[in-house]
């Protein structure tokens, strides 16, 4: 592009944006998975623009912001365009003119994805891939109609949508590999016409302030941190909430704050639902100079009451403290630090519970539940390649996890209760995608030859084990002689350190002893592995009579080893024991016509042992191999 052409576009672009105030955008600030907050990132990265705010989405001043200091920072003195950052402002102009270019937005999105999986049973792990399992396929088709918009009400106020219909024919779950979330909001209350399932779907926020001090408020989803797309305190991939939060950005400190009302399942996370559960967090970031970030937040999940004291900006674990310290809190420590010039290095750790005692003696097995995210991002200058980066990630037994009790004086849990402390929306993770137990090490790299074409690809490995395959015998008992649907024993979220109370007058649930001793981290026998590499690729058809045209492929492969050790190991199919209250106030326990002192007596049952031995074999018997090959194509019409 020619200089003079292009200083013609940049005052052409900036003078239509102050004088159309009603302008409208394309969604990218109710929808943090925008493919804008990735290339702000690669700016940031690159120093071209300051830290940005760590709560995703922003408001539509804050976006004109950092498109213009983007488009600005390739002019030298006298408004010559210099070489080195020509790439960075032919892009932002070209997301400028995106955004801002139409008064309104309608889309239409439709598209398929085809799932071809292969499995062999591995029940004998010293013999690979044998006896066949069979080869399916499976297919998926999904299509959206909406109108999407930013809306400038006034230089300090705007107004985001994307409201729509959204209709599908088969089931994401099987066309879609291991720890990836559906990219719709809409998933229950579906009008069907035949195969046809269709579903509402909006998101909106309204945004007040100016670019370093505003706060946000609507129905959308939420990201918080470096890690796009997979944070340990949010990610935006996950379901949205309706949401409250506010930003304050200065050069040494800022301030964010997020208060949301989510979706609440059962302790066995089957499809009910429930409203009154809650999410709430905050972060203080310090700035001790520019290539260093420090930042140390809080999250909290409870429900199940109307309480509001989270709103207010003091330490979560004194608030937590008026409430008795029932509620599901967790710290984190985020650290940021531009090691060398378009290179960055991210750590975030992420506290659940620390078993205070054995860490003053510097022993790590012990209560210890953590996540802990770290690794870079490269951006070479004046290179096709935008991005390269690798992120390693570990989420170890029992962390996002909470029990949920019928009542505080029961101490009872039952399958069928439904859960406000878990860290879940409508049962999706609200954090890491992993499940506990598990770590992942991920590559990625980022292309784009032309400004309207973008290639990613991607690849990484998952471990991920059963906590419960880690339990002793008399532990593992204890779930079999509970009847079936008490607990989910698949060592997923759902999967927690706590036992139903043996008996009504019990002031609490009992605890599952390893769970509060051990660390139990990769102890198991058996362990899932899942590993993936694939290419996502997207390209703009450029504007055609005012239509924009988007075409997206994607491919990926997946190969899983032990597939099924995320499923259940002991369902608690025999017959439930009986606490009995006999005439001297004592307690009985009945099983199969036999009254016990304890519970100990009961899983220490010949019978007891070997059927939950049969359980455990019969679990170990079904793990299988599993092949996936999916091919994703889409098409995206704006008007």
């Amino acid at each position: 592009m020619e200089k003079g052409v292009l200083m013609k576009k940049i005052i052409v672009f900036l003078a239509c944006f102050v004088l159309t105030l009603s302008a409208l955008s394309a969604q990218v600030s109710v929808d943090p998975n925008d493919r804008f907050y990735q290339e702000a990132q690669i700016w940031e990265v690159r120093g071209l623009i300051d830290r940005l705010p760590q709560i995703r989405p922003y408001p539509l001043n804050l976006v004109k912001s950092i498109l213009e200091t983007v488009i600005f920072s390739g002019l030298d003195e006298d408004g010559t365009l210099t070489e080195h950052n020509k790439a960075d402002v032919e892009l932002a102009l070209y997301e400028y003119e995106r955004i801002f270019s139409k008064p309104f937005h309608v889309q239409g999105t439709g598209g398929g994805i085809i799932g071809l999986q292969t499995g062999r049973l591995t029940a004998d792990t010293n013999k690979l891939l044998s006896d066949p399992r069979g080869t399916s396929v499976s297919k998926f088709l999904q299509g959206k109609g909406a109108v999407v918009g930013d809306v400038a009400l006034h230089p300090l106020v705007s107004f985001s949508f994307n409201i729509g219909e959204n209709g599908k024919i088969g089931s994401w779950g099987d066309v879609s590999p291991m720890y990836s979330n559906y990219p719709y909001d809409a998933i229950q209350d579906a009008a069907e016409v035949g195969p046809l399932e269709l579903y509402f779907d909006a998101n909106s926020n309204i945004s007040v302030g100016t670019k370093d001090l505003y706060a946000t408020a609507g129905m959308s989803r939420v990201g918080f941190g470096p890690f796009l797309g997979e944070g340990l305190c949010l990610n935006e991939t996950s379901y949205h909430s309706a949401n409250m939060f506010m930003n304050i950005s200065s050069k040494f400190i800022s301030f964010t704050t997020l208060f949301s009302a989510i979706g609440a399942k059962t302790n066995y996370g089957d499809d009910n639902l429930a409203n009154d559960k809650y999410f709430a967090m905050h972060s203080v970031r310090f700035n001790p100079f520019k290539a260093l970030s420090i930042s140390f937040y809080e999250s909290v999940v409870y429900g199940g009451r109307t309480d509001l004291s989270y709103l207010i900006p003091a330490p979560f674990m004194v608030i937590q403290g008026l409430g008795g310290n029932r509620d599901n809190l967790q710290m984190g420590l985020l650290v940021e630090y531009s090691l060398l010039p378009n290179f960055r290095l991210n750590l975030d750790i992420y506290v659940d519970d620390f078993d205070v005692e054995k860490l003053a003696k510097l022993k790590l097995d012990g209560k210890n539940r953590f996540a802990i995210q770290g690794g870079f991002l490269y951006t070479p200058p004046a290179s096709a390649c935008k991005l390269f980066g690798m992120t390693y990630s570990l989420v170890t037994p029992y962390t996002y996890t909470h029990w949920q009790c019928v009542s505080e004086e029961s101490g009872k849990i039952i399958g069928t209760g439904f859960n406000y402390q878990n860290y879940t929306n409508n049962g999706i993770n609200i954090g890491s995608s992993l499940q506990p137990d598990s770590d992942r090490v991920a590559f990625t790299a980022q292309f784009q030859p032309k400004k309207n074409l973008k290639i990613t690809l991607a690849s990484s490995m998952v471990r991920h084990q059963n906590v419960v395959e880690s339990l002793t015998d008399a532990e593992a008992a204890r779930y079999m002689i509970e009847k079936a649907g008490t607990y989910r024993t698949d060592g997923s979220i759902y999967t927690h350190s706590m036992y139903s109370a043996a008996k009504a007058s019990d002031a609490g649930a009992d605890h599952v002893d390893s769970a509060w001793s051990k660390l139990l981290f990769m102890s198991g026998n058996h362990t899932m592995y899942s590993c993936q590499a694939g290419v996502n690729a997207e390209y703009e058809i450029p504007s055609v009579k005012k239509w924009r045209v988007t075409l997206k492929f994607g491919y990926t492969f997946e190969y899983v080893h032990n597939k099924g050790v995320d499923s259940v190991l002991y369902p608690g199919d025999m017959t439930g024991y009986v606490a009995e209250t006999q005439e001297d106030g004592s307690i009985k326990f009945a099983f199969r016509g036999v009254k016990y002192d304890s519970l100990d007596e009961i899983t220490s049952r010949a019978d007891v042992q070997a059927e939950t031995k049969a359980a455990y074999e019969n679990w170990v018997g079904k793990l299988f191999d599993q092949v996936n090959n999916f091919f994703s194509l889409s098409v995206k019409l704006t008007y």
